[in-house]
């Protein structure tokens, strides 16, 4: 791209600095003498004046712009904090001082400063460097942050321990007005205010989290009294709140704070997508994290068909559908409301939609009080966050035996995001659960069909999981037909038969046809309710068939085949049965289809599998 055309991108001429240094950093960029590739470590930073601190963040911008049009990954966050990123590493001796960024989405800067510039084409990408902090990737990475609101307890958590071992370096946790709304964060912040601890918490505001922000907390740092707010209320020293775009600020206030011990908060206001035209002037919400697209236009340059639609188009469809013909229908959902498309069930009902922000704990119950009064919530919430509101779920939902239904956003191996967001635990972690009925659909018409028939059939908490991304059907998903609870596809001998649950049905259906290559005749079925069993289904599969497969879209210990193995020997079922899972261990970042492959769960290894 033209330089000139590049600046204009980049949108410098537009920042707050002095004339005379926007110059330079034309000049030098113009010129094409890089400063980047020569940083290794924070220490090489250091090295650098103030003017050249604007040409690191400049070339950061453009470094993070250019991977993240080609490796989709999350740039809005990242951009906004590339001052932040580089005036820590700047002014604090990390890592000797300890830095916990909350959540990794605003990292990618940090990355590039601490040794990991040479490998940041590859983030996100399978045997990549991680899109978010990783203890074993790197010294400077103090502690894996995939989930929100986890800095200030990890942080001061460090802070602690060093005062026992007599040591007194400085304990960062950067973290964002979105993630600040979590229970956790509040009572880390509770319990920072009793200390000593040599602790700093930087407040990156923007607004933000996925979508816009919700609740009090964002209007009270958006008007915050620097005298009198919820910091100082608590007993924390406060600063702020500074612009943190400007790394001459940022530079400044970060070194004030170098003389200063004990526990103080000091606030930031940032712009997500700042530095970059289109991710500026567009909408934040899709330049969080927007897929591949053109660094001169802005126009994503790889988009969904219209068929097949998402899992997530069809449930924020479904939904809509529900709500109008049962008012009792509400939505709640903790800050996922355009990850799982429910921006058109917003606008169409205000009064019945409810983003309560990074609070999954809150969600749960929130959706258990609805239940009390007769109202149907469904808790639309990933599958790695369910896992936050655990406790919730059991003690408020199951134990009171409430009509809450769960939707399970982004069940299976969810890709790039990695190991923190794998929904590989759910079927698990549920199957315990007392009152709890769970569905696992083959596909999305099966999925539709649940969500339709839900307010006719529940009697207790439901949880319906489904995948991310593109289903299977290549037309309209219907209503019509019931469900059942086992789908049977074409028959093909009575010796042996495979079950397949959940997301991985497609990949199993695969793996059938290329057995019939091999001239072994193999019956599918897809089991769509997992508790409780379908009893008579499964009594008819097992008395036609001697030998017995099972594949689950999720762990194997403590999974469904476990469940299913105990069942037919407790009715002294003596057919071959074997099972296959997910490993028993935690399944790192690449594409689903490389990670499928590579725990043994692709249509060729499933076929291997079932040969051998």
């Amino acid at each position: 791209m033209p330089y000139k055309q590049q600046l204009k991108l980049f949108n410098l001429s537009k920042s707050p600095h002095k004339l005379s240094k926007n110059l330079l950093i034309f000049v030098v960029l113009i010129v094409h003498k890089t400063i980047l590739s020569e940083i290794h470590t924070p220490s090489d930073l250091r090295q650098l004046d103030s003017v050249q601190l604007y040409q690191v963040c400049s070339e950061l911008r453009a470094r993070i712009i250019d991977v993240m049009s080609k490796n989709p990954g999350h740039l809005g966050a990242s951009l906004g904090a590339v001052e932040l990123a580089t005036g820590i590493h700047y002014v604090f001796n990390t890592p000797i001082d300890k830095l916990v960024w909350d959540v990794g989405h605003q990292s990618y800067a940090h990355k590039i400063l601490t040794g990991r510039n040479q490998d940041f084409d590859n983030i996100r990408q399978y045997h990549g460097i991680s899109g978010f902090p990783k203890m074993e990737e790197s010294e400077f990475d103090d502690f894996g942050t995939g989930h929100s609101s986890t800095s200030i307890s990890a942080v001061l958590g460090m802070a602690l321990a060093n005062q026992i071992a007599h040591k007194n370096n400085l304990h960062i946790a950067v973290i964002g007005d979105g993630s600040l709304t979590g229970g956790m964060s509040f009572e880390a912040l509770n319990h920072l205010a009793t200390t000593q601890a040599n602790v700093l918490v930087i407040i990156n505001d923007n607004d933000m989290s996925i979508d816009p922000n919700v609740g009090g907390l964002q209007n009270h740092l958006n008007n915050i009294d620097s005298q009198s707010n919820i910091f100082t209320n608590l007993g924390l020293r406060y600063d702020g709140p500074f612009n943190g775009n400007d790394i001459t600020e940022v530079v400044a206030q970060l070194s004030k704070q170098q003389d200063q011990n004990g526990p103080r908060v000091l606030h930031f206001k940032t712009r997500k997508g700042h530095g970059y035209n289109h991710s500026e002037k567009g909408n934040a919400t899709h330049w969080h994290a927007p897929g591949k697209f053109s660094i001169e236009t802005g126009q994503v340059l790889s988009g969904v068909n219209s068929y097949p639609k998402t899992y997530q188009h069809i449930v924020g469809q479904s939904l809509c559908e529900l709500a109008n013909q049962n008012k009792n229908v509400v939505v709640i959902t903790p800050a996922m409301a355009s990850g799982s498309k429910l921006k058109d069930f917003e606008v169409q009902f205000p009064d019945r939609f409810f983003d309560v922000g990074i609070s999954e704990q809150h969600a749960v119950t929130l959706s258990a009080g609805f239940a009390t009064q007769g109202i149907l919530p469904f808790c639309v919430i990933y599958s790695t966050f369910l896992q936050r509101g655990y406790d919730q779920l059991i003690h408020d939902v199951a134990l009171q035996n409430l009509k809450v239904v769960f939707l399970i956003d982004r069940a299976g191996l969810v890709g790039n995001d990695g190991a923190t967001h794998q929904g590989a635990f759910d079927m698990a972690f549920l199957n315990c659960i007392p009152n709890i009925t769970i569905y696992t659909p083959s596909d999305e018409e099966v999925l539709h069909q649940i969500i339709n028939e839900i307010p006719a059939k529940i009697v207790g908490p439901v949880a319906i999981r489904y995948p991310r991304g593109m289903g299977v059907k290549m037309e309209e998903v219907s209503s019509n037909g019931n469900f059942q609870p086992i789908k049977e596809f074409a028959k093909q001998s009575h010796k042996i038969a495979v079950i397949s649950i959940g997301g991985i049905t497609n990949n199993v259906e695969k793996s059938v046809q290329l057995l019939k290559l091999d001239n072994l005749d193999v019956n599918h079925f897809a089991l769509h309710q997992v508790k409780p069993l379908p009893e008579k289904e499964l009594h008819a599969i097992f008395s036609k068939y001697e030998s017995i497969f099972i594949v689950e879209d999720g762990v194997q210990k403590g999974g469904i085949g476990e469940h299913i193995i105990a069942w037919a020997h407790s009715n002294k079922l003596t057919n071959k049965v074997k099972n296959l899972g997910f490993p028993d261990h935690f399944i790192e970042h690449g594409s689903p289809d490389q990670l499928y492959d590579a725990i043994g769960m692709s249509p060729e290894k499933i076929a291997t599998w079932i040969l051998a």
